[in-house]
């Protein structure tokens, strides 16, 4: 039998130890890049999610860990252990938007753990915001465009804060698109969840795309709102109430020129009592129409209060 003695082979035998210890624990964590892992947020939602790979031992369950920069150790999410979906929300664990998170996933076969590479996140840089409801109303030569900001799933005390109440102020840029493929783009801030904004100087009949984008002042990360497309009102419908009330005041008009001509022939009259002395000084020249009609009607009653709004006049018996 060999005997090793001397330095060389103490080296020898502590790198044979070394390697012995390194084969003994590779299978339990092997780095398994092919799980693809991204990370997408949205308006403070984030989910991780991953593939399964192409490798020949495909893991049978998973579990997510996460941790945070102060924090600085992995965490298991526990509503994210032992399962077998491809992504886990991981919302309600990055509840700072201002700290730097990392996630990773852990896949186990048997005895064997793969694990993927992290993923960093800050929600308040990082977080995509959008996209934001919008209603449109037409006008002949403008639109009227009302704005809902989107929702924040960010949490604290129990409380789901808004987009606002987390960057105070957002930019929102509107985009018009006109049917000959012209755009125009309007830009502008907000502190406010729902808010309005007029665009003038639009073409009557004529039709209009519009789009509306959310940023926060420190990044360009958004989601804008799918093209919603109006037609603006002709110039005749915006004339409309006008002439519906000049037409209803010339048939009033009208209808009372021929009942006091038919009065006037004779056609039609009117049984009629004497007039109070009170009335007689300032009636006198009253053009006789549905007044005389009234004060007969008012003074078949015995005696009471007479009011009558043909002169304007509240008159007291």
């Amino acid at each position: 039998m060999m005997e090793l003695t001397g330095p060389l082979h103490f080296y020898q035998l502590v790198y044979v130890g070394i390697l012995a210890t390194t084969s003994y624990s590779w299978p339990a964590s092997v780095i398994n890049p092919q799980f693809n892992v991204t990370m997408t947020s949205q308006n403070f939602q984030h989910i991780l999610s991953w593939e399964a790979g192409s490798n020949t031992t495909v893991p049978t369950y998973y579990q997510v860990k996460y941790s945070s920069f102060r924090s600085g150790e992995f965490q298991i999410a526990e509503e994210c252990s032992n399962i077998t979906h491809l992504f886990c929300d991981l919302s309600e664990y990055f509840t700072d938007e201002h700290e730097n998170y990392k996630a990773m996933v852990q896949g186990f076969t048997g005895s064997k753990v793969f694990t993927s590479s992290t993923c960093c996140l800050i929600p308040y840089l990082d977080t995509s915001l959008g996209p934001p409801a919008l209603n449109i109303t037409p006008y002949p030569s403008s639109i009227n465009i009302t704005i809902t900001l989107p929702a924040s799933h960010l949490k604290r005390e129990g409380k789901v804060l808004s987009l606002i109440d987390i960057y105070d102020e957002l930019k929102y840029v509107i985009t018009v698109r006109t049917s000959d493929a012209q755009v125009v783009t309007l830009k502008n801030t907000t502190t406010k969840e729902h808010f309005a904004t007029v665009v003038e100087g639009l073409y009557p009949n004529a039709n209009y795309c519009v789009s509306v984008a959310v940023t926060a002042h420190l990044k360009d990360k958004s989601i804008p709102s799918t093209l919603k497309c109006v037609i603006t009102g002709s110039i005749s419908q915006q004339g409309y109430p006008a002439v519906s009330i000049i037409g209803g005041v010339l048939v009033a008009l009208v209808v009372c020129v021929i009942l006091f001509i038919l009065h006037r022939a004779g056609i039609i009259r009117l049984k009629t009592k004497k007039w109070p002395s009170v009335l007689k000084g300032r009636l006198a020249n009253t053009v006789p129409c549905f007044c005389d009609f009234y004060f007969w009607y008012l003074t078949r009653k015995p005696q009471g209060i007479w009011v009558t709004q043909c002169v304007n006049l509240n008159l007291k018996m």
